[in-house]
């Protein structure tokens, strides 16, 4: 666990306090407000509101190995295809990083 993120540049990310680390994998919780146009707007990942473009295990060619979930409210439940999700992105991130 380390201070609150302030953005991501390349591999990087950048701490509140300034300092830069390269984590295996970053896990963020965002809360109930998505507030994602400043971490990672700039990297072509969020549509015109604000939201994520790709889902779940799926990526983006500008920024591979960036997952979203919970961005969605599917009729099947919001924490079931969270439960879903998870389990195949965790997936994913092990292959990727094996």
């Amino acid at each position: 666990v380390v201070s609150a993120v302030d953005s991501f540049d390349q591999d990087n990310v950048v701490l509140a306090d300034g300092s830069r680390i390269s984590p295996e994998v970053l896990i963020a919780a965002t809360g109930y407000r998505r507030g994602l146009e400043e971490l990672v707007g700039h990297l072509g990942v969020l549509d015109d509101r604000g939201r994520p473009l790709p889902h779940g295990r799926r990526t983006l060619k500008s920024a591979p190995g960036l997952h979203f979930t919970g961005y969605t409210n599917p009729i099947s439940g919001m924490l079931r295809e969270m439960a879903i999700d998870a389990r195949k992105i965790a997936k994913t991130i092990a292959r990727t990083t094996a």
